[in-house]
């Protein structure tokens, strides 16, 4: 009886230890590298599904990037959005033929601020702050 006791308490134990230690989703995001960071959401999901749907023109590497909640280098504002949903702040300055968008991110259980920039419509930059 002893010896089927102890194997018992360690897959017990076992199992216990794996569900301790399963990363919740902010876990995961502060793991994550700053441009492939994207909330998890059905809507958002549905979001980009339609995105792809309506814009066949968008280059397969963008697509890809749209799909899974990532940005790169040229995206245009409509490519971002449909990736990464509605910006919290978005502010937009025109100077000299040039049009510049600076659009923050923020999400509850993220300890970070993200900040995504553009010019004429394309992002050129973005990088990621602590709240």
């Amino acid at each position: 009886m002893k010896k089927l006791l102890i194997p018992l308490v360690a897959i017990v134990c076992v199992g216990c230890e794996t569900t301790s230690t399963t990363p919740t989703a902010s876990a995961a995001v502060n793991t994550a590298v700053s441009n492939a960071y994207a909330p998890p959401s059905a809507t958002l999901g549905d979001m980009r599904s339609q995105a792809l749907a309506a814009h066949p023109e968008w280059s397969p590497e963008v697509q890809q990037w749209v799909k899974e909640g990532r940005l790169g280098p040229g995206m245009t504002t409509e490519a971002v959005q449909a990736a990464w949903g509605t910006a919290a702040k978005k502010t937009k300055d025109t100077a000299q033929g040039l049009v510049k968008e600076e659009w923050t991110y923020s999400y509850p259980k993220d300890p970070n601020v993200y900040q995504l920039h553009f010019e004429n419509g394309k992002l050129v930059t973005w990088s990621q702050d602590k709240k």
